[in-house]
C-alpha cells in the first residue's frame, strides 16, 4: 500500500493512522463504558482467490456500519460487528424495555444506537486526518448493511472498485469485558498518500497528546 512512500513518509503515515485509531478506541470505550484497546493494525491484507480479506469474522450474520468520506479525501470505512456482538453492545447501551420490545420505534432506536457509535468512532479518525493534514473532510450519515459473513469481503471489494481506492487498512479493537472484537476497515483514494507526502515531516515532528 505504501510502495510509493519513503521510509519517513511511511513512519508518518503509520503514526497518524495509529493515533487516529487510538482516539477511535477511546470513543468506543466512552460510549460503551468498557475498556477498549487497539490490538491490531494491518496495512497489508491477505488475499484469497484474489479477494482481499478485509474482514476476518466468520459468524453467519455480520453488521457493517459504513461512513463515506466527503471533501478533500474520498473513501469510506466500515465498523464491523458479528450478530452476537451487536446484541452484546445493545445490551449495555440500551434500556431493557427497548431491548425486550420489537416494534418500528424500538427497531429505529437500536439502529440509531449503532449508527451513533459508528459516527463517533469514524469521526475520531476523520478529525485527526483533518487536523494533521489540514484538510476539509467529514463523514456522511452512517448506514447499516447486514449480510452473511461469507459475502463481506466481496462486497467491500466491489465498493473499493467504485471508489477507486488505493489505500486499505484494518484495525481490530478488543473489548474484554464484553468479549467483543470490532473490526474497522478503511479504504481511501490515492490522494491520501499525496497528502501524507506533503505533510510527513510536520506529522513526524508534531507532538501527539
Amino acid at each position: 500500500m505504501f510502495d510509493n512512500l519513503t521510509e519517513r513518509e511511511v513512519d508518518a503515515t503509520n503514526k497518524l493512522l495509529r493515533f487516529g485509531l487510538s482516539k477511535a478506541a477511546k470513543a468506543l470505550q466512552s460510549v460503551l463504558g468498557s475498556e477498549t484497546n487497539l490490538v491490531s493494525f494491518d496495512t497489508t491484507l491477505d488475499r484469497v482467490l484474489d479477494v482481499p480479506q478485509y474482514c476476518t469474522k466468520t459468524e453467519n450474520k455480520t453488521h457493517l456500519l459504513k461512513t463515506e468520506l466527503v471533501g478533500d479525501i474520498k473513501g469510506f470505512c466500515h465498523l464491523i460487528f458479528s450478530e452476537d456482538e451487536v446484541q452484546k453492545i445493545q445490551n449495555v447501551g440500551l434500556p431493557e424495555e427497548v431491548l425486550m420490545t420489537n416494534n418500528p420505534e424500538t427497531r429505529l432506536m437500536k439502529l440509531e444506537f449503532l449508527t451513533e457509535i459508528d459516527n463517533m468512532v469514524a469521526g475520531s479518525v476523520i478529525t485527526q486526518l483533518a487536523n494533521f493534514l489540514d484538510l476539509e473532510i467529514y463523514g456522511n450519515v452512517p448506514s447499516l448493511h447486514v449480510m452473511q459473513a461469507s459475502e463481506v469481503n466481496k462486497y467491500i471489494q466491489a465498493e473499493s472498485a467504485v471508489y477507486d481506492s488505493k489505500v486499505e487498512f484494518r484495525a481490530i479493537f478488543n473489548i474484554p469485558e464484553l468479549n467483543v472484537r470490532p473490526e474497522f476497515v478503511w479504504l481511501l483514494q490515492e490522494s491520501f498518500l499525496n497528502k501524507m507526502k506533503d505533510n510527513a515531516e510536520q506529522v513526524l515532528t508534531r507532538e501527539i497528546i
